[in-house]
């Protein structure tokens, strides 16, 4: 937070190829539905992209976490692919979900 210099979330990328990443993120629950997490991801797609000089911009979620979904969608990404089965979290097979963005 800017007012607090409190860290309430984090982004991180995978550099797939040196013409696309992945990225991921995650942010407090108490920060949810308040536009911090779209605010930030449109941030940091276009730092890949002007700064990185990235093509392509991946991102995934655990399918059903409509939330993340959500700001997939407003920062300008598309459905990509499914894969079921495809992490371990907390000793459960978790499918994926996959958008995208091009520059």
């Amino acid at each position: 937070m800017k007012e607090t210099g409190k860290l309430i979330g984090i982004i991180l990328y995978f550099d797939n190829n040196g013409e696309s990443c992945e990225i991921g993120y995650g942010i407090g629950s108490e920060y949810w539905n308040k536009g911090y997490a779209t605010e930030a991801v449109a941030a940091f797609i276009e730092y890949c992209f002007y700064d990185l000089n990235l093509k392509k911009v991946y991102a995934s979620y655990f399918t059903g976490n409509d939330s993340s979904q959500k700001v997939m969608k407003k920062c300008g990404m598309t459905y990509d692919r499914f894969v079921e089965k495809e992490f371990e979290y907390l000793g459960e097979e978790r499918d994926l979900t996959y958008y995208v963005i091009e520059r």
